[in-house]
């Protein structure tokens, strides 16, 4: 936990990308010289007065670097980074991690500064300068472009099929002692909940984005005490605002919308997702119904299975259902029927591979990707098996697909990736969950690139911790899920 704690505050200080990083898109000439809060600052003042620094040198002078999806810098004494959004002339952000230096003199700086950049202050930017406000104080800002990296921004996780346990609504911990179950938001295809403040809210959302439209339709109960109906008024104020939200590197939760936002953490245990096993007629794609055939489109799910058929020819593979999202290795084999185009149709195993997020709707599920939504109606509970093998075995070796390598499972509970430029090696244990964990890259594999996205720093993360594995039928396929990430590779022995 501690190292995934220090990647955070090195990506956010740093402003690296995650493995799914996206560029962000350039702005156009004419707006390009606008005034914008991303970029590196120096801090020269906090609450109105020059911030101190160790040292007599300008190698860790106070700043602050903003990015579209994280915050970090120097208080002059240690490093610390966060995850956070710009929201109209507000940023949120939640606490950020630091290094843990004894900081003597600094340490109310430093106290300073982060309960000003974590308090939702509002941002007014005055060419090079810009100054920072919240309840907690103010931070002025001078523009330094030596502290800016490569801007980057995080692909927006799709919150369709998501619970999120909140930790604080206005930058105050959630609740009081009298609370029986942790404040939860719930994201379904079509409705969103929150157990929180006085009641339960709820109503309509729809996603854009970052963007998110909520209706609220619940109401308020008569007797609630002061502290709640504070929280719940919130909460409806932030709704109503068309909030934004971003999600961390440790799938930490940002929203914020007007003069509110609230901070959560992903709940994979709160999810109560729609079980998929069985078969389901395809009732649209990206709301509208496939043309009439003999034989509806129908997609079909097993333990760790799936088959399509889109209306005209069948495909099969290997799934995963993991914290609401499904993942799939398709076998590479398909029914070549000819059948007159349809792009409608086209598109059904197209989303169904894409690594969707599963949501439930009124009268079944939808799976939820960026490339577009399938609305599924039951129709029965026969689950789909083709005989796949869960877990992880050794000896084995495998040849992994994007990135590339070979994963060799050796006797001994040792393992090595080999690359084209090195290898990664450590100690794993099988099962299902298989246990990874990989020295450190600059001893196995020092030709490497090994920056955040680079070949080797990807496998690297991909192979820590917990992966969950299924291999097809002829032991030929497989699919390795840790968390939101996924591989595709083939047995090689």
């Amino acid at each position: 936990m501690f190292l995934v704690r220090l990647a955070l505050i090195a990506q956010a200080a740093c402003l690296a990308a995650s493995c799914d990083a996206a560029p962000v898109k350039q702005e156009a000439a004419a707006t390009r010289a606008a005034p914008s809060l991303y970029g590196g600052w120096r801090i020269v003042a906090v609450n109105g007065t020059a911030p101190l620094r160790f040292g007599t040198g300008d190698e860790n002078p106070p700043h602050l670097v903003f990015t579209k999806a994280t915050y970090g810098g120097s208080s002059g004494c240690n490093g610390f980074g966060g995850t956070g959004l710009l929201v109209g002339d507000r940023w949120f952000g939640d606490p950020p991690m630091a290094t843990q230096q004894g900081c003597a003199a600094l340490t109310a700086q430093e106290r300073a500064i982060f309960a000003v950049a974590s308090g939702g202050p509002k941002v007014v930017l005055r060419g090079e300068e810009a100054t920072l406000t919240s309840a907690a104080g103010a931070l002025r800002l001078r523009r330094d472009a030596a502290l800016a990296g490569d801007a980057v921004e995080p692909r927006p996780m799709l919150l369709a099929g998501t619970a999120w346990e909140i930790g604080s609504i206005d930058g105050r911990p959630v609740g009081e002692l009298n609370r029986r179950t942790p404040a939860r938001l719930r994201f379904d295809a079509d409705r969103w909940s929150l157990d929180a403040g006085c009641g339960a809210l709820g109503g309509a959302w729809r996603q854009e984005g970052r963007a998110v439209t909520m209706s609220v339709t619940t109401k308020q109960p008569a007797r609630c005490s002061p502290t709640l109906k504070a929280e719940d008024d919130a909460l409806r104020a932030m709704a109503a605002a068309g909030p934004h939200y971003v999600v961390g590197f440790n799938r930490e939760l940002v929203m914020g919308g007007g003069a509110h936002w609230l901070t959560g953490r992903f709940d994979s245990a709160a999810l109560q997702a729609a079980s998929l096993l069985g078969e389901w007629r395809v009732a649209s794609v990206d709301g509208v119904a496939p043309k009439p055939t003999p034989r509806l489109p129908s997609v079909a799910f097993g333990k760790a299975g799936y088959a399509v058929w889109d209306g005209c020819n069948h495909t099969e593979g290997v799934a995963l259902v993991v914290s609401g999202q499904l993942f799939t290795r398709g076998s590479g084999m398909s029914t070549l029927a000819n059948c007159a185009p349809d792009s409608l149709r086209h598109r059904v195993p197209h989303i169904v591979g894409s690594n969707p997020r599963v949501a439930k709707t009124a009268d079944g599920v939808a799976l939820v990707s960026p490339n577009g939504t399938l609305r599924l109606t039951r129709l029965s509970q026969r689950p789909f098996g083709i005989g796949e093998q869960l877990g992880l075995r050794g000896p084995r070796s495998i040849l992994l697909l994007s990135p590339n390598g070979r994963l060799t499972l050796k006797p001994g509970g040792k393992f090595a990736i080999d690359l084209a430029c090195g290898r990664i090696e450590g100690d794993w244990r099988g099962g299902q969950p298989a246990r990874f964990s990989p020295d450190p890259l600059e001893r196995t594999a020092p030709r490497c690139d090994q920056g955040p996205g680079s070949d080797a720093f990807r496998l690297s993360q991909f192979f820590t911790g917990n992966v969950l594995a299924v291999t097809g039928p002829n032991r030929d396929i497989v699919l390795l899920v840790n968390e939101d990430r996924s591989l595709s590779g083939r047995v090689a022995d």
